[in-house]
């Protein structure tokens, strides 16, 4: 496979069934992992009002349906993942945010064409969605431009490429050189650029995601990061957060 047919919808589809429950517990194993969903939320917290119609990209389970719930919002939820919907669904009814949930939708965010132009106030697209469809991240944004209303707000989240080699220096480390230079250089985590990849994702640096966003029409009002000063403190963060 080229590098310019990395994406593959099957696989994503296929690892977030597999990935389960997970991607709902996965926000509290460690004290970093709070921060980041404290963070994530707080940008949905300043930027969502009652009454709002949001398209949630990429729910997987319900972590951030759940907030946006809280906060009034009427929520379309999307994956590529049918088992992901069929958790989101669950925990609906389980956490009690089921009503202000539109419809459960199994969509790719390469093709949202299923939703009419400018239907949405706000497009979330959280758990680095981005970085999964690769060479179609242009696709992918103009998609969520298509179906966002003017003036809206896209609220997005990548995977970092230098907080990724920060958070798991060691595992990187043990890595053949030569096939860091590859993932380093292109920011692919891929069979392509790794023998033994247990992730295939595209990781931005902070200036590519920007040059990235200016080819749109929009206004960045805000970038962040969600763990740039706690990434790799380990258990010290865990006394700190006693």
């Amino acid at each position: 496979m080229s590098k310019s047919q990395r994406y593959d919808p099957n696989w994503v589809s296929e690892f977030y069934d597999a990935y389960g429950e997970k991607e709902w517990a996965r926000w509290d194993l460690s004290p970093e992992e709070r921060v980041k969903y404290f963070i994530h939320k707080h940008y949905l917290q300043i930027s969502v009002n009652s009454g709002q119609t949001v398209l949630e990209i990429g729910a997987g389970s319900g972590r951030f349906t759940k907030v946006l719930s809280e906060l009034g919002a009427r929520i379309v939820v999307a994956d590529i993942s049918p088992g992901q919907l069929a958790l989101n669904r669950r925990n609906s009814k389980l956490y009690g945010y089921d009503q202000n949930v539109v419809e459960w939708v199994e969509a790719d965010v390469c093709n949202l064409s299923r939703f009419e132009r400018g239907r949405f106030d706000i497009v979330i697209a959280y758990g680095g969605l981005l970085g999964y469809v690769f060479e179609k991240r242009s696709q992918a944004m103009s998609e969520m431009l298509k179906v966002t209303t003017e003036g809206g707000l896209i609220i997005i989240s990548v995977m970092s490429l230098w907080g990724t080699i920060h958070g798991a220096l060691e595992a990187v480390l043990a890595v053949d050189i030569s096939e860091n230079d590859q993932i380093i250089s292109s920011g692919d985590l891929h069979p392509d650029t790794y023998s033994n990849p247990n992730h295939r994702v595209h990781m931005f640096r902070s200036s590519e995601l920007r040059n990235f966003l200016h080819q749109f029409p929009i206004k960045i009002e805000c970038m962040s990061s969600s763990n740039s000063l706690t990434a790799g403190y380990g258990s010290r963060l865990g006394a700190r957060r006693a």
